[in-house]
């Protein structure tokens, strides 16, 4: 599942090294400038609207506040316990010390490496950019399903991810959990309870209950808009079971990239379409 975007950890770093490069300058650790007119007017260059900018200032201590809480939350996502214990001393010492710009050049510098040091054996996947799209339109593509059965949200949502993360055949298995709401479903809306039985039995039980109710019902466009929509509903649920339901769940050869997507989007538009007719239908 997405869950870290790198830019935030990447922006952050860099702020980071900017900011030494500036409070070094300040500090004199990189420059020794002795008070002429020239270093008065250096002083205005740097930041006309901040004298003090050569010693520790509000404007400083709002800038490393915010730093700090965003570095927390990062070393919380990415479990870096090393820099949440120099976050807590630099806070420490944000609170109850007067810091001169050489101290907070050190902190700044020590939390910098820190950082690097935690994330060095930190594994990231990255997603391609097509599939990543896939994931993060998650809500958008997949509504009409999961608005219709809510109950599916969570192995749609799955499949999508496995197939971005290129576990083709879990992408498959999900999709099928997804298709079994539409399936129990359909079910209950002619009146059948889909528990325990084997997708043969339920569906042929199904298609066995819409010719009963098809035989009962007087010819009209009404029914043959129901009987149509139905039957091809059961028939196509045989074709899950049988093209990939299967063969998915007694250990089949894996499916490649190709096939598992066929089969999401194949699995979407069928749920879709369900969903604009049973949608609510034995959910719970």
């Amino acid at each position: 599942m997405m869950n870290f975007g790198v830019f935030g950890l990447c922006f952050l770093i860099r702020d980071l090294a900017i900011y030494e490069e500036r409070l070094a300058f300040r500090a004199n650790s990189l420059l020794q400038i002795s008070a002429t007119n020239y270093a008065n007017e250096l002083r205005k260059f740097i930041d006309p609207k901040n004298p003090d900018w050569d010693r520790f200032n509000d404007v400083d201590r709002q800038q490393v506040e915010g730093w700090l809480k965003y570095a927390t939350q990062l070393a919380t996502t990415m479990e870096l316990q090393s820099v949440h214990d120099r976050i807590e001393i630099f806070d420490r010492k944000l609170k109850f010390q007067h810091l001169s710009l050489a101290d907070l050049l050190a902190e700044v510098r020590t939390l910098r490496e820190t950082f690097e040091s935690g994330i060095r054996f930190k594994l990231f996947y990255l997603y391609p950019m097509t599939k990543g799209q896939m994931c993060l339109k998650f809500q958008e593509t997949w509504r009409a399903v999961v608005d219709g059965f809510p109950q599916t949200k969570e192995d749609a949502n799955a499949a999508v991810d496995c197939y971005a993360l290129g576990h083709n055949t879990a992408a498959v298995f999900h999709s099928m959990r997804v298709v079994e709401h539409g399936l129990r479903a359909l079910a209950n809306a002619v009146n059948l309870t889909f528990d325990v039985q084997q997708w043969h039995t339920i569906i042929q039980e199904i298609e066995a209950a819409i010719k009963d109710i098809g035989s009962a019902w007087p010819a009209s466009p009404v029914k043959s808009d129901w009987l149509s929509f139905y039957s091809a509903a059961a028939k196509e649920f045989f074709y899950f079971k049988d093209g990939w339901r299967n063969y998915v769940s007694h250990g089949g050869a894996p499916y490649d990239d190709h096939q598992a997507l066929n089969v999401l989007e194949h699995v979407r538009t069928f749920m879709s379409h369900l969903a604009s007719r049973l949608g609510g239908a034995g959910q719970p």
